[in-house]
């Protein structure tokens, strides 16, 4: 399958969208939406989520190496539920409006994305409602990976704060993958 840039005409890279380095892996995460980092950078999961997604894609690489062939994030494409960059200080919430995600322009910038893509990976309620709403099915699914999140969800017995994460993000990513 080939794969479009049609959220991004011309670029393979938005708050909204990027392409990855590798254009053989037919691997896309979709995440909910664009903050105040990915304003600023101009790419998807640029603050905590791409820490997270990081270190999570090293898990999935190993659980499944033909949909996660490579440990390093920057190869895969990610796109967001939303186009809109939503952040508190901006409009007061941290991801789309159900409105948002079902609008028909949102849907087909997201159908566009999807159909060049084998294995879709939806991380969190509006990711997810936006490949089921885009017609589309993900392969894997979970809850999105913000930190606050993972702490809550997941306990650790790791001796320093680093490895309590590291084990609670390996704890989130196989349960990504189950």
């Amino acid at each position: 399958m080939s794969k479009s840039t049609e959220s991004s005409p011309g670029n393979s890279q938005s708050h909204a969208f990027r392409l990855g380095n590798r254009p053989d892996i037919l691997t896309i995460l979709v995440l909910a939406a664009a903050g105040r980092l990915e304003e600023l950078a101009g790419r998807p999961a640029a603050g905590q989520t791409g820490v997270t997604l990081r270190w999570a894609i090293r898990v999935w690489h190993m659980l499944d190496p033909v949909c996660f062939p490579s440990p390093n994030l920057d190869d895969y494409a990610m796109v967001n539920a939303v186009e809109a960059v939503h952040y508190r200080g901006k409009t007061g919430r941290t991801e789309g409006t159900e409105q948002e995600i079902r609008a028909e322009g949102n849907l087909r910038r997201l159908r566009g994305v999807l159909a060049g893509y084998d294995c879709i990976v939806a991380l969190g309620q509006s990711a997810m409602t936006a490949v089921e709403a885009a017609g589309s099915e993900a392969l894997y699914s979970g809850n999105h990976p913000s930190l606050q999140a993972l702490n809550r969800m997941y306990v650790s017995s790791e001796r320093t704060p680093v490895e309590r994460r590291a084990d609670r993000v390996a704890q989130w990513a196989r349960t990504v993958m189950a």
